[in-house]
């Protein structure tokens, strides 16, 4: 029950910026999903999660030039005619690739760390806090407006999660 109530409360928490995606896009991201998930699940019994989060990011340099050429290829497929290149810079994507990976990595390694403390069902609901953190994130950091829904929502899921994750006799 509690999971449901951590689902509804996240649906409220998405809703205003809710959009129907395309086919691709929603089978895009339910295949990411499952993805994380595995992912997710294999980490359970890392025993350097440091190690293996940095190693698995070498490897996923390889997608890179190919990310590069799909990405040129559809860019105006994809309704970005009007972005205009000349003003990327070397050092502005150098800064988000490194922001992005030490963030990413340093989660990841978090992750690892927490997921063998958790049962795979507690792991799976105490994901539904990651939206939280980062609109709380965007408020702190980014000057987002603090709303009613967003705390409404935010005591929602961070209720529900905490119920669940509390609760000793976890459905499998």
């Amino acid at each position: 029950m509690a999971f449901v109530v951590a689902v509804a409360g996240f649906v409220y928490l998405m809703l205003p910026s809710a959009a129907i995606p395309s086919p691709l896009a929603a089978a895009l991201m339910a295949m990411s999903g499952i993805a994380w998930g595995v992912y997710s699940i294999r980490g359970k019994s890392c025993i350097s999660p440091l190690r293996a989060t940095g190693f698995n990011f070498v490897r996923s340099l390889v997608a890179v030039p190919i990310l590069l050429l799909v990405c040129m290829t559809y860019l105006d497929d994809m309704g970005l005619k009007n972005i205009n290149l000349q003003s990327i810079t070397t050092e502005g994507v150098l800064l988000a690739c490194a922001s992005g990976a030490i963030a990413s990595g340093l989660g990841y390694s978090i992750w690892y760390t927490a997921m063998p403390l958790l049962k795979n069902t507690q792991a799976a609901i105490v994901q539904l806090c990651v939206p939280v953190i980062a609109a709380l994130l965007g408020v702190i950091f980014l000057s987002e407006q603090l709303t009613m829904p967003f705390i409404v929502a935010s005591t929602v899921i961070l209720g529900a999660v905490l119920v669940f994750t509390l609760n000793k006799k976890v459905p499998v």
